[in-house]
């Protein structure tokens, strides 16, 4: 963890002190809204399952409050950091199919937790939480011939049943709460997908109404962070970054380098700033703070690999296919073998489901 923008690195959570080996691996989740508490995984032996920890951020300590060895499904801090709320299903244990929301004031025992929502027990349901100050949501996903999803609505301080606000959508559905509000993603009407608002109404569904319409590439991935919206975009090989005020009037584009990939990462609506993740084919993981409104990257940290980045270079060239369709690839190497014609390549692909392979930075293929 990092004492404001220029302080010093200090070490938060080592992992050898949370395992019994040396292939430990711990991974931060959620940080509490008032920054005091840290909820993260530790894993050891590359297992698929972890236990789940809570940490007083500014005295190191340990709560005893340890979620054991299971799936974590769903967290969301109380908005005073005096509870939560999870959905965890465990390795072991006598419901391992009942899908359930409980509620646990910390310093307390699991077994005195409140069930706050059930979504029904088997196999083929997932239930999962969002969150903000005032609302705690419940996604219901059924996995049937087809996946439909429910979406019910509560206040944190009500004990009473939840509001349905979206049942039975065998379309996409990615809710954000936001200041009163609901944004979410959707493919509804939109094989690209679009960012829409549901507008409650007192009865019946709730109005979809567009932010961010469907366009001719299809969103990546989308934060908010303060009154800024930003959306991301593979057109043909490159990535764009959009960014739109709340209401989905566009303001401005990311500026990226050539064959760069980047990752919106710490995003949060209470804080207009956000961390980014870039990387490219010779450059490694770097992360950047980045305000949409002043629009400037600075540097936060970059991870570092034994690579002369500076010798090396790509280029993008495209071949037909057999139906004539033209296939766009990327070639990497050093400046003057990529000048010198044809010479032996490995050559790997991947493109399906929606999903691309976009350019990134390999330590393993560095060291080759």
């Amino acid at each position: 963890m990092r004492d404001g923008t220029n302080g010093e690195d200090r070490l938060l959570v080592d992992p050898a002190e949370h395992g019994a080996g040396k292939y430990t691996a711990v991974k931060p989740l959620r940080v509490s809204p008032d920054g005091r508490l840290l909820l993260f995984e530790v894993k050891e032996g590359g297992e698929r399952t972890g236990t789940f920890k809570l940490l007083d951020i500014e005295s190191r300590r340990r709560l005893p409050d340890v979620l054991p060895r299971g799936y974590l499904r769903g967290f969301a801090f109380a908005p005073d950091g005096k509870s939560f709320c999870y959905v965890h299903e465990p390795v072991n244990g006598k419901e391992l199919n009942r899908r359930a929301a409980y509620r646990h004031d910390l310093g307390t025992e699991f077994k005195e937790d409140r069930e706050i929502f059930i979504a029904g027990e088997g196999e083929k349901i997932r239930l999962g939480l969002i969150s903000d100050a005032r609302r705690i949501g419940f996604l219901v996903y059924r996995f049937l011939e087809k996946t439909r999803t429910d979406f019910y609505l509560n206040s944190w301080e009500s004990d009473g049943t939840p509001d349905c606000i979206v049942r039975d959508a065998d379309y996409t559905f990615g809710p954000l709460l936001l200041r009163g509000t609901i944004l979410a993603v959707t493919d509804r009407n939109a094989p690209n997908l679009r960012i829409v608002e549901l507008r409650l109404r007192p009865q019946g569904e709730p109005e979809w109404v567009d932010v961010v319409p469907e366009s001719d590439s299809r969103i990546q991935q989308w934060a908010v962070a303060g009154d800024r919206l930003l959306v991301s975009y593979i057109r043909g090989t490159a990535q764009q970054v959009s960014v739109f005020d709340l209401d989905g009037n566009k303001t401005g584009e990311l500026p990226l380098r050539r064959g760069e990939t980047v990752r919106v990462t710490g995003a949060s609506p209470e804080n207009d700033e956000l961390f980014l993740e870039s990387e490219s084919f010779t450059e490694p993981v770097a992360i950047h703070r980045y305000s949409p409104r002043e629009g400037k990257r600075i540097p936060w940290a970059k991870k570092t690999i034994p690579f002369d980045s500076a010798r090396y270079e790509h280029i993008q060239v495209r071949y037909p296919s057999k139906d004539g369709t033209e296939i766009p690839m990327f070639l990497v190497g050093l400046r003057d073998v990529l000048a010198g014609g044809c010479r032996p390549a490995i050559q790997t692909s991947y493109g399906g489901y929606g999903v691309s392979m976009n350019p990134r930075s390999s330590a393993s293929s560095s060291r080759s």
